[in-house]
Protein backbone atom coordinates (compact mmCIF):
# COMPACT_ATOMS: atom_id res chain seq x y z
CA UNK A 1 0.00 0.00 0.00
CA UNK A 2 1.25 3.51 -0.82
CA UNK A 3 0.62 6.67 1.21
CA UNK A 4 -0.26 9.98 -0.39
CA UNK A 5 3.31 11.24 0.11
CA UNK A 6 4.69 8.24 -1.76
CA UNK A 7 6.01 6.15 1.16
CA UNK A 8 5.01 2.56 1.67
CA UNK A 9 2.94 1.29 4.61
CA UNK A 10 3.96 -1.93 6.27
CA UNK A 11 0.51 -3.41 6.85
CA UNK A 12 1.72 -6.32 9.01
CA UNK A 13 3.21 -4.01 11.69
CA UNK A 14 0.18 -1.72 11.69
CA UNK A 15 -2.38 -4.51 12.22
CA UNK A 16 -0.31 -6.23 14.93
CA UNK A 17 0.03 -2.94 16.77
CA UNK A 18 -3.72 -2.31 16.48
CA UNK A 19 -4.43 -5.83 17.74
CA UNK A 20 -2.13 -5.28 20.71
CA UNK A 21 -3.87 -2.00 21.54
CA UNK A 22 -7.31 -3.61 21.25
CA UNK A 23 -6.30 -6.59 23.45
CA UNK A 24 -4.78 -4.27 26.04
CA UNK A 25 -7.92 -2.11 26.10
CA UNK A 26 -10.15 -5.20 26.41
CA UNK A 27 -8.09 -6.51 29.34
CA UNK A 28 -8.45 -3.27 31.28
CA UNK A 29 -12.25 -3.49 31.44
CA UNK A 30 -13.96 -0.12 31.98
CA UNK A 31 -10.98 1.77 30.56
CA UNK A 32 -11.64 0.44 27.05
CA UNK A 33 -13.56 3.59 26.21
CA UNK A 34 -10.91 6.04 27.35
CA UNK A 35 -7.77 4.12 26.35
CA UNK A 36 -7.85 4.66 22.53
CA UNK A 37 -8.42 8.39 23.06
CA UNK A 38 -5.56 8.57 25.57
CA UNK A 39 -3.16 6.64 23.28
CA UNK A 40 -3.85 8.99 20.37
CA UNK A 41 -3.11 12.00 22.59
CA UNK A 42 0.05 10.36 23.97
CA UNK A 43 1.38 9.87 20.45
CA UNK A 44 0.38 13.40 19.61
CA UNK A 45 1.12 16.22 21.99
CA UNK A 46 -0.40 15.79 25.48
CA UNK A 47 0.52 12.90 27.79
CA UNK A 48 -1.21 14.51 30.81
CA UNK A 49 -4.56 14.63 29.02
CA UNK A 50 -4.44 10.87 28.50
CA UNK A 51 -3.74 10.24 32.18
CA UNK A 52 -6.64 12.47 33.17
CA UNK A 53 -9.03 10.49 30.98
CA UNK A 54 -7.83 7.22 32.54
CA UNK A 55 -8.31 8.60 36.06
CA UNK A 56 -11.80 9.88 35.21
CA UNK A 57 -12.70 6.49 33.70
CA UNK A 58 -11.56 4.70 36.88
CA UNK A 59 -13.54 7.09 39.10
CA UNK A 60 -16.69 6.61 37.01
CA UNK A 61 -16.26 2.83 37.12
CA UNK A 62 -15.83 2.95 40.91
CA UNK A 63 -18.93 5.12 41.33
CA UNK A 64 -21.00 2.77 39.18
CA UNK A 65 -19.87 -0.23 41.23
CA UNK A 66 -20.62 1.59 44.50
CA UNK A 67 -24.11 2.52 43.30
CA UNK A 68 -24.91 -0.98 42.03
CA UNK A 69 -23.58 -2.97 44.98
CA UNK A 70 -23.52 -0.48 47.85
CA UNK A 71 -27.19 0.51 47.92
CA UNK A 72 -29.39 -1.74 50.02
CA UNK A 73 -33.15 -1.41 50.46
CA UNK A 74 -34.39 0.13 53.71
CA UNK A 75 -36.24 -2.34 55.87
CA UNK A 76 -39.18 -1.26 58.01
CA UNK A 77 -39.41 -2.43 61.60
CA UNK A 78 -42.10 -4.86 62.67
CA UNK A 79 -45.22 -3.37 64.22
CA UNK A 80 -46.03 -4.93 67.55
CA UNK A 81 -49.59 -6.01 68.27
CA UNK A 82 -51.91 -5.40 69.98
CA UNK A 83 -51.81 -1.66 69.23
CA UNK A 84 -53.40 0.34 72.07
CA UNK A 85 -54.08 4.09 71.86
CA UNK A 86 -55.26 6.00 74.95
CA UNK A 87 -56.55 9.56 74.62
CA UNK A 88 -58.18 11.74 77.30
CA UNK A 89 -59.92 15.11 76.86
CA UNK A 90 -61.24 17.47 79.55
CA UNK A 91 -63.65 20.36 79.13
CA UNK A 92 -62.22 23.86 79.27
CA UNK A 93 -65.24 25.03 81.29
CA UNK A 94 -66.27 22.29 83.76
CA UNK A 95 -69.72 23.89 84.37
CA UNK A 96 -70.92 23.91 80.74
CA UNK A 97 -68.77 21.06 79.43
CA UNK A 98 -67.43 20.51 75.95
CA UNK A 99 -68.86 19.20 72.68
CA UNK A 100 -68.12 15.63 71.66
CA UNK A 101 -69.52 13.97 68.50
CA UNK A 102 -68.80 10.34 67.71
CA UNK A 103 -69.47 8.66 64.33
CA UNK A 104 -69.66 4.90 64.06
CA UNK A 105 -70.63 3.58 60.63
CA UNK A 106 -73.86 5.58 59.99
CA UNK A 107 -74.69 6.45 63.57
CA UNK A 108 -73.84 9.72 65.37
CA UNK A 109 -73.68 10.14 69.15
CA UNK A 110 -73.77 13.72 70.50
CA UNK A 111 -72.63 15.23 73.80
CA UNK A 112 -72.92 18.97 74.43
CA UNK A 113 -75.27 19.78 71.55
CA UNK A 114 -78.12 20.89 73.83
CA UNK A 115 -77.88 21.25 77.61
CA UNK A 116 -81.22 19.48 78.22
CA UNK A 117 -81.18 16.72 75.60
CA UNK A 118 -77.45 16.20 75.17
CA UNK A 119 -75.55 17.69 78.13
CA UNK A 120 -71.92 18.75 77.70
CA UNK A 121 -69.09 16.34 78.41
CA UNK A 122 -66.89 17.02 81.44
CA UNK A 123 -64.25 14.56 80.24
CA UNK A 124 -63.89 11.89 77.55
CA UNK A 125 -61.51 8.96 77.69
CA UNK A 126 -60.99 6.96 74.50
CA UNK A 127 -59.15 3.63 74.20
CA UNK A 128 -58.66 2.13 70.74
CA UNK A 129 -57.31 -1.42 70.45
CA UNK A 130 -56.18 -3.20 67.29
CA UNK A 131 -55.61 -6.85 68.34
CA UNK A 132 -53.73 -8.12 65.26
CA UNK A 133 -52.80 -7.36 61.68
CA UNK A 134 -55.91 -6.75 59.56
CA UNK A 135 -58.34 -7.06 62.46
CA UNK A 136 -61.16 -4.65 63.26
CA UNK A 137 -60.35 -1.85 65.70
CA UNK A 138 -62.20 -2.02 69.01
CA UNK A 139 -63.01 1.33 70.62
CA UNK A 140 -63.96 1.91 74.26
CA UNK A 141 -65.27 5.38 75.16
CA UNK A 142 -66.01 6.71 78.64
CA UNK A 143 -67.94 10.00 78.75
CA UNK A 144 -68.73 11.87 81.98
CA UNK A 145 -71.39 14.52 81.43
CA UNK A 146 -71.79 17.76 83.38
CA UNK A 147 -75.01 16.81 85.19
CA UNK A 148 -74.11 13.19 86.05
CA UNK A 149 -71.98 11.49 88.68
CA UNK A 150 -71.64 8.28 86.64
CA UNK A 151 -70.06 7.85 83.23
CA UNK A 152 -71.57 6.64 79.97
CA UNK A 153 -69.64 3.73 78.45
CA UNK A 154 -69.67 3.07 74.70
CA UNK A 155 -68.23 -0.10 73.14
CA UNK A 156 -67.76 0.11 69.37
CA UNK A 157 -66.15 -1.97 66.64
CA UNK A 158 -65.03 -0.88 63.19
CA UNK A 159 -64.29 2.60 61.90
CA UNK A 160 -64.93 5.21 64.59
CA UNK A 161 -64.34 8.94 64.16
CA UNK A 162 -64.92 11.74 66.62
CA UNK A 163 -64.86 15.53 66.82
CA UNK A 164 -64.03 17.44 69.98
CA UNK A 165 -64.57 21.15 70.67
CA UNK A 166 -64.44 23.14 73.88
CA UNK A 167 -62.13 20.50 75.34
CA UNK A 168 -58.37 20.17 75.71
CA UNK A 169 -56.20 17.11 75.26
CA UNK A 170 -54.97 16.05 78.71
CA UNK A 171 -53.12 12.81 78.01
CA UNK A 172 -52.23 10.59 75.07
CA UNK A 173 -49.72 7.84 74.27
CA UNK A 174 -49.04 9.12 70.74
CA UNK A 175 -45.41 9.99 69.93
CA UNK A 176 -44.57 13.68 70.41
CA UNK A 177 -44.63 16.01 67.42
CA UNK A 178 -47.76 14.75 65.66
CA UNK A 179 -50.18 17.19 67.28
CA UNK A 180 -51.83 14.40 69.30
CA UNK A 181 -49.98 14.98 72.56
CA UNK A 182 -50.62 17.66 75.19
CA UNK A 183 -48.34 20.70 75.02
CA UNK A 184 -46.96 20.05 78.51
CA UNK A 185 -45.56 16.59 77.62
Amino acid sequence: MVRSNGSHIDKSKDTSQQRRLAANAWAQGFQSIALPIARKRIRGQDFVFGLRILIVARIIALLILMICFGVQPARAGQIEYPQVIHTQYEAVDQKTGGHFVLWSEREKIFYGLDQKLFPGARYVEITQVTPSVGSITLTYVEVRTVGSTTSDYLYLAGNVRFRVSGMTLKSSNFPAGGGMTPNGQ
